[in-house]
This record gives structure tokens, sequence and C-alpha cells, in this order.
């Protein structure tokens, strides 16, 4: 597969660049949440959304 035009080739180090600073970036924000403040949401702000939602009607309610 060629590169696109104007861009060079990404090289496996630089690919591996990109994915850590991805993850740190996602890393830091997770810290940063407070995850246990969305318990108290209003319910019309806590609706189900995405594969989580597939995988909790599939298991009954409990997340495996």
């Amino acid at each position: 597969m060629k590169p696109a035009r104007g861009l060079p080739a990404a090289t496996p180090r630089w690919l591996a660049d990109v994915r850590i600073v991805i993850c740190a970036i996602l890393l830091t924000s997770g810290c940063r949440e407070d995850v246990p403040s969305i318990a108290h949401l209003p319910a019309s702000l806590r609706q189900p959304l995405g594969i989580l939602a597939l995988v909790e009607m599939a298991t009954g309610g409990a997340l495996p």
C-alpha cells in the first residue's frame, strides 16, 4: 500500500508513539473523572448508550 500523497510513510516507531500519546491522554482524562458522582445524575441523563447497553441487555442487567 502506498502512503498518502504529501505524507511520509508511517514507521512502526511513529505508530507506537502515536498510540502511547493517545493512551496517555485517555488515561489522564479517565483518572481525572469523578466516577462516583455519576450516581447523583438525574435519571434522564443516565440513559444506556452504545455497546455496553447491548451487553447489559444480553446478561439480564448484570455486567460480567
